[in-house]
């Protein structure tokens, strides 16, 4: 009889035990909050060096120095990661290693730099001394956003034709996809293009308000976001990261914000607010995370065009993804179930042991 009782709740507890996996293995459940902390900001309005006029786009090379597109006075600037400036490229004009709108900039990983020169239609690669190398004619395009996978071949988003192409280093046309609307797959002025470790790509569609991630071939994979100012939703969002873990980094512009979400769009935190302050924004436009999982924003303002960087000052989310969730609503079902399912099994046993 004492066995029978044992086996019973032995049974019971694996019951229990296997509900609660379900709900964790299966279910989306509640993260813990992540804080970021403003570290730096640089950058005043101007055309000497150091100065910016409308920084569209931001990126980092391995060592950490930021290169932001200085749009609006059409060239690129090169600074350290606390802000000291280090050199700059480019002139207006349409020949090699000059500017019209210079909008996006991405380094691939031998240190080459690649540029969308948006107005004049073109891609343009520079060394990390911004040396030209080379040019990539996109005559028909209006190239807003650009991203380079780890094989070397170059994404770009057309917000004026709402698409998305493809092209390899040798500048042959390999994909391209999209046209407007709401459905999954199509677009309303897609703007920030990021590739993830697995090739994978994410795409602002800032019309629609959403994020849409696609295969490496254009294949639709997934869409998330809305129109709002809640956790998730968005106001033209424009730029878009991914960091070394799968997570995506989205500059909320319209709502003077920064959000992380998983690489499956569940949301993870928010920072940011409107305003000239420290940690606030006029206009986020570029993105880009550093090796540590710093962040670094590009604040496209006329007024008062800077970058920023954050740093992570609470990691507890990334600590609970990896290892034990926070008891979401799902978790909680199972346990509450598994607690009565043992109540019901040993009433109904016990007249009998």
């Amino acid at each position: 009889m004492e066995t029978r009782k044992a086996t019973i709740i032995v049974s019971s507890c694996v019951f229990a035990i296997v509900l609660w996996y379900a709900g964790y293995a299966g279910f989306p459940l509640a993260l813990a909050d992540e804080t970021y902390s403003f570290v730096a900001k640089w950058g005043t309005l101007g055309n000497y060096d150091g100065m910016l006029n409308l920084p569209a786009s931001i990126t980092l090379d391995t060592a950490g120095n930021v290169y932001v597109t200085d749009t609006n006075n059409n060239r690129i600037e090169k600074f350290s990661s606390d802000g000291k400036f280090l050199s700059k490229w480019g002139t207006y004009g349409t020949g090699n290693g000059q500017f019209n709108l210079p909008t996006s900039i991405v380094i691939d990983s031998r240190g080459n730099v690649y540029i969308s020169d948006q107005a004049n239609n073109r891609v343009e690669e520079f060394d990390g001394s911004g040396n030209y190398i080379q040019q990539f004619n996109l005559v028909q395009y209006y190239p807003a956003r650009i991203a380079i996978d780890s094989s070397g071949d170059i994404y770009f988003s057309d917000p004026t034709k709402n698409i998305v192409g493809k092209f390899s280093n040798e500048g042959q046309v390999i994909a391209k996809w999209g046209t407007y609307g709401n459905d999954s797959g199509q677009f309303d002025t897609p703007t920030g293009i990021a590739i993830d470790s697995v090739g994978n790509v994410y795409v602002t569609d800032a019309g629609n308000n959403r994020i849409e991630e696609f295969s490496s071939d254009g294949q639709f994979i997934d869409k998330w976001g809305s129109a709002g100012t809640g956790n998730g939703q968005f106001n033209s969002p424009q730029g878009i990261a991914v960091d070394s873990v799968g997570d995506v980094y989205v500059t909320d512009t319209g709502n003077y914000r920064i959000e992380k979400f998983t690489s499956t769009g569940q949301f993870i935190t928010k920072f940011g607010t409107s305003g000239t302050g420290n940690g606030q924004f006029e206009v986020p436009s570029g993105i880009a995370i550093d090796s540590s999982g710093n962040v670094y924003v590009s604040d496209a303002s006329y007024d008062h065009p800077n970058i920023q960087k954050f740093s992570i000052s609470n990691s507890t989310a990334n600590t609970v993804k990896s290892t034990v969730p926070e008891f979401g609503a799902t978790t909680l079902f199972a346990l509450t179930a598994a607690i009565v399912s043992l109540v019901i099994f040993t009433r109904k046993t016990s007249g009998k042991i």
